[in-house]
């Protein structure tokens, strides 16, 4: 794209917005220009698809049955957070936040956990059934987390991967109708 390395979809989020700015303009009669139409093909959304890379089921596995120095508690917090989401439906990092409540039931004379939580950008509560690692997980923080940032928690789990030894360079496919993009 530019030096500042922006998606096509942050573009085509400005531009809806610069879209609506420019109709509001126009209905409030205050656009001055009149050759300037909010509708016209410049304001056109591009949108891209993007395809994001995973881990798989046994990729997990090594990561969760890692060991790490004490010196390395930042790198196991991390690692901690990510298996949680990984295997709670895909909490999102602003979820991980909120302290969870924990609710045990009897389900086919099975001991069951369930974790409630209200989901940050809908407000939905949802009650996820957890595997008895997540639930370590949980008990082991008192089933709340201290917050760390996306930059720092995105660096760090890079930083696990490659001691996990996953050194596969993975890469983001953004599609656009006019490119295709490679994004390391």
């Amino acid at each position: 794209m530019d030096t500042n390395d922006f998606g096509a979809n942050y573009y085509a989020n400005f531009k809806k917005w610069m879209k609506a700015v420019l109709r509001w303009a126009k209905i409030e009669d205050k656009l001055q220009l009149p050759h300037i139409e909010p509708n016209s093909l410049v304001y056109q959304q591009n949108k891209e698809k993007v395809s994001f890379p995973y881990l798989t089921e046994e990729m997990l596995g090594v990561l969760i049955n890692m060991q790490f120095d004490p010196s390395e508690k930042h790198l196991e917090y991390t690692r901690d957070l990510f298996y949680l989401a990984s295997y709670t439906g895909g909490l999102t990092f602003g979820d991980l936040s909120q302290a969870f409540h924990v609710q045990s039931r009897n389900v086919d004379g099975h001991k069951i956990n369930f974790v409630s939580v209200t989901r940050t950008k809908t407000r939905i509560e949802a009650e996820i059934p957890l595997l008895d690692s997540v639930y370590d997980i949980l008990k082991k923080y008192d089933f709340k987390f201290k917050e760390i940032s996306n930059q720092h928690y995105n660096k760090n789990i890079q930083r696990v991967c490659e001691l996990a030894g996953f050194t596969d360079n993975f890469t983001r496919t953004r599609l656009n109708i006019r490119t295709k993009i490679q994004e390391p």
